[in-house]
Formats: structure tokens, C-alpha cells, sequence
């Protein structure tokens, strides 16, 4: 009974028809079409390199110079199964989160629709500016508004190198007292904001400053030599701990002699400087050493000649040695050091007459504070700050637009820009009984090239004039060196005072400290920091 019971259940499962199991090949495409299926209806991915990155995660644009600009190539992309639309507002579909004072901007090399299908591909560039601590991160959040609100978050790191708090500052002065004349060195507390442990480097003839430049992220300190005719160039070299400096001693200093502009090239290894003619030299990274000497270029110039150097290191500009109708000469700087001259010419506006010059390191812009009447060395009071473009053969357009300043009608003497760009530092006086001095703080909008003035502007207390402006290395303090009066400062003792202000987020000055240091009259009165690399 058991046999046949067993027999029939044999006969009765062998008459069902089962589905085959899928052959391997089948299984794996099965398991594709499940992972198509499981693509997200919104989703943006960045690719860089050749290599994509989905939200939430961080892409490593590895080691630069503190402060360089530097530009990253990227595509965008919906890689989701629906079109989405971009997140409409006045500004960008955008945040940005940020504890770095360096700077990171986004810009499309092509039109962006507002609707981006799936697969749709949009080509940017990140234009990066990294501050001087050794990581930068920022947080960018991307928003779609449709088929849903929906924010997709990346992280972009960069390391810094380079940049460093500076420690020791280099103050060159005249002063009938014979130590605190010449070149001399003080230790910065960035706490304080004071200045402390004076050293005389150089010995001074009691009546001309020596000129200073910085040279190498501030590594290198050059200063001519005045204590001796005819006068020469001498150096001294930051050590590793930022606060002390060795002599430099195995270069062909004396060669270089009487010199009246001294300035070192922004991200070169050169210097500039001006002897009658204009030459430059190269510094060796490691040494000090000059070398490489080129020119002199043909501009055999006179009387008080004001120069600006591009941030990148590739135009000089300068007052015309006789400033009739040109107001501007350009010089572009070859990678040998060699200077050739691309535009000398001026503004069709007579009252745009420009002498002082600050020039933008991330677009074409060169902004300037014009003549008021004729062109002159001495007249530089101003009532606004004009803006020009420096096209790609050198040569320069006309003033294209126009920055009203505050009524102060202040006289400026320095235009400094922040190394992040998004900011600029005019130092001067405003003309009283006192006269006061001044230093003007400008907003710069990198995109677009507008400049938008802050004020109250600050007002050094006790100062007669702001004669020089310094920012340290790692872009956190401002410097800038005072004149106070004691008795008549053209032929007595004067005090000049060093202010310290902290640098904040927005460009605005805290004050921190102030030292003073004995000094003659005169606006020659010279500061630079001192730092080595991180």
C-alpha cells in the first residue's frame, strides 16, 4: 500500500510544469535592472577628474600656496531619473559655509538653464584662494526646488602651504636717536597686538629711511643700506620659529646700489627695483641669493615715482616719469624678469588722472584714485575710486565705472588689497586743523568687480596721517604706521605710532594694540612682516 501511495505522488509531480530557474547570464541582468531601478528621482553629482562624487561626501583638491588662486574644472550633473529645477531666488541656487578667510566662487562656463533634464551636464570652474591655516574646508549646499525641495550638500578640502602667522616685523626709520635709527626688528604679539625686543639690524644716517621689500611669502627681508655712500642692499632670512632672522651675507649685494624702489614680485621668486631705471632679480627660494639680474628696460624715470605690482605677478604699473596727459605707463613681467612696456596712455576724462594703483588678483580689473585736477605726483586727494580693465595684450580700457567715496576728501598714500581679494585698504589723512589720518576699508565683489566703501572709516587715534599700510602674511592683522606730533615733525623729533587691528570675516578692523617708536618726519617711514612657511 506504502509503494503504490509513493508511486502516485511520483506520477502526480512529474505532471506539474515549475519555472525554470534563470540561467547565471539572466540573473545578472536582473540585478542590473534592479539597480536601475533603484536610482533616485533627484540626484546631482559632481564629477572631477574623471572621478564622481555624490553628496555628503568631500572632494580633496590637495596641497597649494597659502593665498594663490587657483582654478578647478568640474561638470555638474543630474544623475537622477527626472528633471529637477534649480531653486529660484535673487541670488545664486546656493550656500556656503565657511570658517576660512580664503575665497571660493562658482562660475558657469556656459548658460544655465533652470531646468536640467536627466542626464544634463553643466561645465563650472571653482575658483579657490585658500587662506594660511593648513586646512581649508568649505560646505556647499546646491538646493532644487521641483519635482521636490531637495538639498544636496558637498565638501570641498584644500590644504594650505606657506602662510604663517607673522611673528617679527621689520621697521626701517630716521631718528636723531642713534638707536632707534635704521632698520631695526621688533617681536609681534598678535595677542596684544604690541611690538617688543628691539633690535637694530642697520645702522641709519639719522635723515633717509631705508626702503624694505619682503620677498618669498615674507621669508626673505631686503633693505638698502643708508648708513654709507653710495648705499647698497642688504638681507636678512626669517629662521623656521618666525621670530628670529639670520643675516644674509653670500650675496652680490654691493652690486646693487643706491636704490630707491625696492618691491618684491607677488608669486615670483623675483624682485623689483628701481635704480634711475627699472630692473629686476631673482631670489633664491632656499638661500637669498640674487641673481639672474635683467634690464635696465628703457625707463629712465625721475622724481617721486609711485608703483603697483599685480597679485599675480604679471604687470607693473606705474606714474609716467612726466605725467602730462598719460597718467598710467604698464609693464608686463616675463617669467625671465624682463619688462616690456604694453600701454602708456591716460583716461579721455581730464579729472580721471590716476596715480595710485591696487589691481584685483581674480578678474582683469585695475582700480585706482584719480586726480582731482591735473595730473601730479603730490595731488592725490580724491572723491572716488575708478575702475578699469586690463586686457589680455597689457593695454588698459577707460574708466569704466565710478566709486563715489565719503566727502572726507582724504589724500591717500597706500592701497593695499587683502591677499583673499575680497577686500582693499586705503591709508591717507583727511586735511584739518588737526589733519586726521584715515584708513579706508573697501568691500570688492570678485564676479562682478564692484567696490562698495565701509564706513565710518577707522581713525587711528593721535594719528596726523596713515603712512603705510602692512597685512600680515597669514591675512589676520593689519599694520599701518602713524605719524604723531611732537613739536615740529619736519625738523624735530616726531612719534610714529604702529597700529595693530585684527582682520575680520568681512574685512572689518578691531583694534588690538598700538606701539611707538621714535622717528623724523616724513612719509618714507617703512614696516614689513617677517614669517616662514608652515
Amino acid at each position: 500500500m506504502k509503494s503504490k501511495v509513493i508511486y502516485l505522488l511520483l506520477v502526480i509531480f512529474s505532471s506539474c510544469k515549475f519555472p525554470q530557474l534563470a540561467s547565471p547570464e539572466t540573473m545578472d541582468l536582473l540585478f542590473l535592472l534592479r539597480l536601475r531601478d533603484q536610482t533616485p528621482d533627484t540626484r546631482l553629482t559632481i564629477i572631477y577628474n574623471g572621478k564622481s562624487y555624490e553628496s555628503g561626501t568631500v572632494i580633496d583638491f590637495g596641497i597649494k600656496n597659502a593665498f594663490s588662486l587657483n582654478s578647478f574644472p568640474v561638470i555638474l550633473k543630474n544623475t537622477g531619473k527626472l528633471p529637477f529645477t534649480l531653486y529660484q531666488t535673487d541670488g545664486p541656487p546656493y550656500t556656503l559655509e565657511t570658517t576660512s578667510m580664503g575665497t571660493f566662487t562658482i562660475k558657469a562656463d556656459e548658460t544655465v538653464p533652470a531646468t536640467w533634464p536627466a542626464g544634463y551636464e553643466q561645465k563650472v570652474t571653482l575658483t579657490i584662494i585658500p587662506d594660511a591655516e593648513p586646512k581649508n574646508l568649505w560646505n556647499l549646499n546646491l538646493k532644487i526646488s521641483s519635482p521636490t525641495a531637495v538639498t544636496f550638500p558637498f565638501g570641498f578640502s584644500l590644504f594650505s602651504k606657506g602662510g604663517t602667522t607673522g611673528k617679527i616685523m621689520f621697521v626701517s626709520g630716521a631718528s636723531s636717536i642713534a638707536a632707534d635709527d635704521g632698520v631695526l626688528s621688533y617681536i609681534v604679539n598678535t595677542t596684544s597686538g604690541t611690538l617688543s625686543g628691539k633690535q637694530q639690524i642697520q645702522v641709519g644716517n639719522g635723515c633717509t629711511p631705508a626702503r624694505l621689500a619682503a620677498s618669498y611669502g615674507n621669508k626673505f627681508i631686503y633693505f638698502t643700506r643708508s648708513d654709507a655712500a653710495p648705499a647698497y642692499l642688504k638681507g636678512v632670512s626669517v629662521n623656521s620659529d618666525g621670530a628670529s632672522f639670520t643675516t644674509l651675507t653670500n650675496s652680490p649685494f654691493t652690486s646693487l646700489v643706491n636704490i630707491s624702489f625696492l618691491k618684491g614680485i607677488p608669486n615670483t621668486e623675483r624682485l623689483f627695483y628701481r635704480i634711475g631705471d627699472l630692473y629686476t632679480t631673482q631670489t633664491n627660494s632656499t638661500t637669498g641669493d640674487l641673481s639672474s639680474f635683467a634690464g635696465p628696460f628703457g625707463f629712465s624715470c625721475g622724481g617721486s615715482i609711485r608703483f603697483a605690482l599685480s597679485p599675480k605677478g604679471d604687470y607693473v604699473f606705474s606714474l609716467p616719469a612726466v605725467p602730462t596727459t598719460n597718467d598710467t605707463q604698464v609693464f608686463r613681467i616675463g617669467t625671465d624678469g624682463s619688462l616690456t612696456s604694453t600701454y602708456l596712455g591716460g583716461d579721455s576724462n581730464p579729472s580721471n588722472r590716476l596715480t595710485l594703483h591696487a589691481k584685483s588678483l581674480t578678474n582683469d580689473y585695475l582700480f585706482s584714485a584719480p586726480h582731482t585736477s591735473l595730473p601730479g605726483v603730490n595731488n592725490l586727494k580724491v572723491t572716488s575710486l575708478l575702475r578699469r580693465k586690463v586686457k589680455s595684450d597689457g593695454t588698459l580700457d577707460s574708466v569704466d565705472k565710478d566709486f563715489p567715496l565719503t566727502t572726507e576728501g582724504a589724500q591717500y598714500f597706500h592701497f593695499e588689497g587683502h591677499p583673499n581679494d575680497k577686500f582693499f585698504y586705503l591709508g591717507g589723512v583727511i586735511s584739518g586743523t588737526p589733519d586726521q589720518g584715515v584708513i579706508q576699508i573697501v568691500k570688492h565683489d570678485l564676479e562682478s568687480g564692484e567696490l562698495t566703501p565701509v564706513y565710518p572709516s577707522i581713525k587711528p587715534t593721535g594719528a596726523l596721517a596713515v603712512d603705510s599700510i602692512r597685512i600680515s602674511p597669514d591675512g589676520k592683522i593689519l599694520a599701518a604706521a602713524t605719524t604723531v606730533s611732537i613739536g615740529l615733525c619736519s625738523s624735530s623729533l616726531c612719534i610714529k605710532n604702529i597700529h595693530m587691528y585684527k582682520i575680520g570675516a568681512d574685512g572689518g578692523l578691531t583694534e588690538l594694540g598700538v606701539t611707538s617708536i621714535p622717528s623724523s618726519g616724513g612719509s618714507n617711514f617703512g614696516i614689513e612682516w617677517g614669517a616662514a612657511s608652515n
